[in-house]
């Protein structure tokens, strides 16, 4: 591995980071059903050392060899957690060490904005921890450099193949699995009832079927009744759509939101040298190319609507408005699926609806996901021991354990039956739009490049750039970064 390419990717991912705070690569295609896999039954004592750890781990796919009884330290490298999620892995550290009391832990906790200057420091020295937490959609940035322990001789293909699509895909990188997904995530629509209803407005129904949700255009033409303005003001005292909460908050805030527009125009079904199957792809296959990708005609017109949102319509403001949806001074929002908790929390008289988030007419429904993951440097002395641990946080009880106590989507299949929790509205759209309509961000070596990129290029075009060159020059910036690694 090249330290000092592996110094540039680290160094974008510190810029992009910041930008994204802890929000959360190739397409997926046609959505599959999701079948939850049976429920293993509990393991059988084994013979290995480390007992019933073992044989949880030989249980739930674990192929590697017995682990060494030599004194070892693992080092393992986290982001800062809540205390809910933090006692849930010392918990788990103790039972794994207890089994094995011959492996040290040494863990290193440290915030999300701070993790990869971090790496940065220890990519440097060029030893990196045994253990990595990063997030999914960075998964084939690092394998580029080949920076992670591949898992298919590690794990059993029963194992992977219980992650969902969005999942694997983020997960993989040239036919081979790098990573544990922790949780997922993804986009959905909120809307204030009492707002609607003010306006004489049905609202958008409430169903677990994206393709049966609302079209962009029908959110706009409601938007427009929704947007109240004082009289004898110019500035609404209630837009129809709430700005953004990522980042910044406004236009431009993370392109893990506003990326679904660029791409909402086009369809993974279509052709591959089509310019629709291009838009939603939004980058070459091999990575390393966005033009003719990220600035299509239908890109472009999917960005000039988006910038009517706010220039022409003005449904929306340009600069965030904390708490704006909660507080009634939007009456919709898009947001991930903590935000079904947290905004009645913020404001308990809300009568809140949940919604799938909107897609285009002559688009397909369409929202990004994005996970946090846990990876084995490919550095590692101790390869077997850091797998072996990692698969121990993230067995089957363990998941669904995570998944209760913390809330955050699952990024397995069975995982959401195993919660209980999942049987009811609207958690069954949670379920539904990761399952079907859900994809990583564009893939690729340059992903944080591009990351950024974008996401200042949505700024610009919301603010009130030219659409047509805005995106043709993000393209070309994106390639220029991006032609170092072509082959």
């Amino acid at each position: 591995m090249s330290k000092n390419r592996l110094l540039v990717l680290v160094t974008t991912m510190v810029i992009v980071a910041l930008l994204a705070g802890c929000a959360q690569p190739a397409p997926t295609a046609t959505p599959r059903p999701t079948v939850a896999p049976t429920k293993p039954a509990a393991a059988e004592p084994t013979a290995e050392p480390g007992g019933a750890v073992m044989a949880a781990l030989r249980q739930d796919g674990y192929m590697g060899p017995a682990l060494t009884t030599e004194p070892i330290t693992l080092r393992m490298l986290k982001i800062t957690v809540s205390a809910a999620e933090q006692e849930l892995y010392d918990r788990w550290v103790k039972e794994f060490t207890d089994a094995f009391p011959n492996i040290k832990i040494e863990e290193e906790r440290v915030p999300y904005g701070d993790l990869y200057q971090k790496l940065q420091v220890i990519i440097a020295g060029g030893e990196p921890p045994d253990v990595i937490k990063v997030d999914g959609p960075w998964v084939k940035a690092f394998c580029y450099f080949d920076a992670f322990e591949p898992l298919n001789d590690w794990l059993a293909k029963s194992y992977f193949d219980d992650y969902l699509p969005a999942t694997l895909e983020e997960h993989s990188f040239q036919g081979k699995v790098y990573a544990w997904p922790e949780r997922q995530s993804s986009l959905f629509g909120y809307y204030n009832r009492d707002l609607f209803v003010q306006a004489g407005i049905d609202p958008p129904p409430e169903t677990t079927d994206p393709a049966k949700g609302w079209t962009w255009e029908k959110y706009l033409e409601a938007w427009k009744k929704l947007t109240i303005k004082p009289a004898g003001s110019e500035v609404p005292e209630v837009w129809g759509l709430a700005p953004s909460e990522f980042g910044p908050g406004g236009v431009g805030s993370l392109y893990y939101y506003e990326g679904m527009f660029i791409r909402g125009k086009g369809d993974p079904n279509a052709a591959k040298d089509s310019d629709e199957y291009k838009t939603w792809a939004a980058i070459s296959e091999d990575g390393t190319d966005v033009k003719g990708y990220i600035d299509t005609p239908q890109a472009i017109e999917a960005m000039q609507w988006y910038q009517d949102l706010f220039q022409k319509e003005k449904v929306s403001p340009t600069a965030g408005m904390p708490n704006g949806f909660p507080d009634g001074r939007g009456a919709t929002a898009f947001a991930t699926s903590d935000r079904v908790s947290r905004f009645p929390a913020a404001n308990p008289k809300l009568n809140m609806g949940v919604t799938p988030v909107g897609y285009f007419s002559d688009g397909v429904p369409f929202t990004h996901s994005g996970s946090t993951t846990v990876a084995v440097s490919k550095n590692s002395k101790h390869k077997a021991e850091a797998v072996a641990l990692n698969h121990w946080f993230h067995t089957y009880a363990h998941r669904v354990e995570y998944a209760q106590v913390t809330g955050n989507l699952p990024a397995m299949i069975s995982v959401f039956a195993g919660t209980g929790m999942y049987d009811k509205y609207p958690n069954t759209l949670f379920q539904a739009m990761l399952s079907t309509y859900a994809a990583p961000r564009p893939p690729g070596p340059g992903y944080l490049q591009y990351d950024s990129a974008a996401t200042l290029a949505i700024r610009d075009i919301g603010l009130g750039a030219d659409p047509t060159s805005t995106l043709h020059e993000v393209a070309d910036e994106i390639n220029g970064y991006l032609a170092q690694f072509k082959k």
